[in-house]
């Protein structure tokens, strides 16, 4: 997610580098650090950026010095994330990129990267959790504020906090009813509902997912999660009811019809009358 993210705002910072180009001194510094990105001299194209930065930031203020200084930090940005994995480093460049220009397409972009360093490089969701939210909080009619929300459940739930990881799944459905998002937000409470041993009301969770919008694969992933959670309340038939109707279009059917055996086996071990009616049933 974070190099797919990365990759997209590399490739227009391409066109950037000649729009900025002005005949200065600090013009032509940019492009020779572009040539050398685009040839993969990585470290020499990060030293040439850095240095051009300073000395772009100690020039007297105006349109163009701010569009170059951006497109300078952008491409450190993405050379410390993405090519030269200096996690730390990446921060720092965004965290100064989101607060030097609050409420723009920039900040936007920043914070959305800052939140994924820090989930899943630095794996501090607090840190991720407050990233996601400024962005949303800033952004809120963007499409990234979706995803940024959807980011939040999963950070919660990566804390293990189950009661916020609801909270937020119920805010994002809220906000944005119907939103592929907001279902992804509903699968990923259920799924922790039944990590965090809560069987009951994951149960009631995959169960309210029955009727939503996906396709019947994935209905009937979610279907042996339920089972799952039937056979841990002790109730095998039920269990067996959701493994049946996953079995068609399951996308590992010999997984389902091996996991249908072992609980007829069991009801049987169990009650053998009970056996012979749930083999009637199906």
């Amino acid at each position: 997610m974070i190099g797919a993210r990365l990759r997209q705002r590399a490739l227009a910072l391409a066109c950037g580098a000649l729009l900025l180009h002005c005949g200065d001194g600090l013009a032509d510094d940019l492009q020779r650090a572009s040539d050398l990105f685009y040839r993969g001299q990585v470290h020499a194209a990060e030293r040439l950026y850095g240095d051009t930065l300073q000395r772009l930031r100690a020039q007297p203020p105006s349109p163009r010095r701010r569009a170059q200084i951006l497109q300078a930090w952008r491409r450190l940005a993405q050379l410390h994330a993405l090519y030269l994995r200096d996690t730390e480093r990446a921060i720092a460049d965004y965290a100064a990129i989101a607060n030097a220009y609050p409420g723009e397409a920039d900040a936007r972009g920043a914070l959305a990267a800052l939140g994924d360093l820090y989930l899943n490089r630095q794996h501090d969701p607090a840190a991720a959790i407050a990233a996601y939210h400024r962005l949303v909080a800033d952004f809120s009619d963007h499409p990234d504020a979706r995803r940024a929300q959807l980011a939040i459940v999963h950070a919660y739930l990566k804390q293990q906090d189950q009661r916020a990881a609801t909270q937020q799944a119920e805010i994002l459905a809220r906000r944005h009813p119907g939103s592929a998002e907001a279902l992804e937000g509903r699968v990923a409470v259920a799924y922790g509902l039944s990590l965090q041993a809560q069987p009951a009301a994951a149960a009631a969770a995959f169960a309210a997912l029955a009727e939503a919008p996906l396709s019947p694969p994935q209905q009937a992933l979610l279907s042996v999660e339920r089972a799952s959670c039937y056979q841990r309340l002790d109730q095998p038939h039920r269990a067996l009811e959701q493994l049946e109707q996953a079995l068609a279009t399951h996308p590992q059917p010999r997984l389902v019809q091996s996991k249908i055996g072992h609980l007829r086996a069991a009801i049987h071990r169990q009650s053998p009358a009970s056996f012979q009616v749930a083999r009637r049933r199906s």
